[in-house]
């Protein structure tokens, strides 16, 4: 579906963005025909921040089309998106969400893996713009998440959200002491804190973030290793049989949770959990991309930075409106950016869970895209425990070998990912 507006305002009340001036208008003597590509999650945002700087840059005429939400049409959509893309065609500006791993239907995504098509060169640099905007000197982004959207240390993404998963545990109670998720898994199978062992569970959900990122695409290298992430799995059932789960507990005070989805941390601490190695990343859930074949690669840029800085919010006060765009574009993902944490969250959440959000936020060491193959990962550790806590009769040895096969399994998905 799209939506084409445009609003004609005086060139004086033009922002000082660069998008475009009086000047460069009257020698061209058009419009700047922008087309954004977005999710339907994101609509509102996009839609919104497309008609205030058209309110303010009257030589922009942006256009935004929004994937549908029936299955059969959004892959009709995609596919024909690819096929033009393939040509050199395509939209201006890409704002896209990312498969999730542990969601059980996930919606087709245009980028299937944001990696490759950073390779592919699809995707526009954005260094040379990044380097003259001081948003990226003056704000509170968080640097390490970057670090997904680069390919041979240049720019082509700049992530919007972000997910990880945090463990709360009591301020008066066992305390998780490791720097692993090994070493927490192996704490929580000889405790004998029997709440602790009914939370850690759930470190089920994290299974395809044990190893990440799993390929460098740069080197042509599988990370991943098989054997240990085949140990991790293995330790995760021994810890599963040690538990008793006919003495299952309510009102835990202990719980593994997507930091998006974190309720409340009343007499609790929240902690990061670690991957295998004891790095503390973070996935990548939107993000924004600027296109090769767009001829107005700036103006493209600085529509993507309208979802990170201040610069709707600063020219709205000046005609005493607000705005709904602050410093975030993803109604279910954490912001990336600090500030933008404490807006989003301002009237949902205690200032107390608003600062220990901030506090984990503050420790990502660095980022990553989730693929399918972290998706069957997750799903492979899934079905071993529901296996052991479902009741079924289960041979350990068959469990392990499964888990063996899972690894194995991902091990050449990695490299067939990579050598696509």
């Amino acid at each position: 579906m799209k939506k084409k507006r445009f609003i004609a305002l005086l060139c004086a009340g033009a922002l000082a963005l660069g998008m475009a001036g009086c000047e460069e208008k009257g020698e061209s003597g058009g419009k700047k025909e922008i087309e954004v590509i977005t999710e339907p999650a994101f609509r509102e945002l996009v839609d919104s921040a497309a008609d205030q700087i058209m309110g303010f840059e009257d030589d922009l005429d942006i256009t935004v089309t929004v994937f549908s939400t029936n299955a059969e049409k959004r892959e009709r959509e995609i596919q024909k998106l690819q096929t033009e893309i393939m040509a050199g065609k395509g939209p201006d500006v890409y704002i896209l969400d990312t498969v999730i791993e542990n969601e059980s239907v996930s919606n087709t995504a245009l980028f299937t893996n944001p990696y490759k098509t950073m390779q592919s060169g699809a995707l526009a640099l954005l260094d040379e713009y990044m380097k003259g905007d001081s948003y990226w000197e003056d704000s509170t982004y968080k640097k390490e998440l970057l670090e997904a959207g680069q390919y041979e240390k240049r720019q082509y993404i700049i992530p919007f959200s972000c997910d990880y998963f945090v463990f709360c545990e009591p301020a008066d109670g066992e305390q998780m002491t490791g720097t692993t998720v090994g070493e927490w898994i192996q704490q929580a199978e000889s405790s004998q804190n029997q709440e602790l062992w009914q939370a850690m569970q759930a470190i089920s959900a994290t299974a395809g973030r044990w190893f990440v990122p799993a390929v460098d695409y740069e080197a042509q290298e599988v990370l991943f290793s098989k054997d240990r992430w085949t140990e991790l799995a293995t330790a995760y059932i021994s810890m599963l049989e040690q538990g008793n789960e006919e003495q299952w507990l309510e009102n835990n005070p202990y719980e593994i949770s997507n930091i998006n989805h974190i309720l409340g941390t009343e007499n609790r601490q929240m902690k990061f959990i670690p991957d295998q190695d004891g790095k503390k990343l973070a996935a990548v859930r939107a993000y924004g991309a600027v296109s090769m074949s767009s001829s107005y690669k700036k103006e493209a840029y600085q529509f993507l930075m309208l979802f990170l800085n201040d610069t709707l919010e600063v020219e709205r006060e000046k005609i005493n409106m607000g705005t709904m765009v602050r410093g975030h574009v993803d109604p279910e993902g954490l912001p990336v950016q600090e500030s933008a944490i404490r807006t989003k969250l301002e009237n949902s959440a205690s200032p107390e869970l608003i600062d220990s959000i901030c506090s984990t936020f503050s420790e990502i060491e660095g980022s990553y895209f989730v693929t399918q193959v972290e998706h069957n990962l997750y799903s492979a550790v899934g079905n071993l425990q529901s296996q052991i806590i479902g009741g079924e009769e289960t041979d350990e040895n068959q469990l392990r070998q499964e888990a063996a096969a899972a690894a194995e399994k991902a091990w050449k998905d990695y490299r067939t990912q990579m050598a696509e």
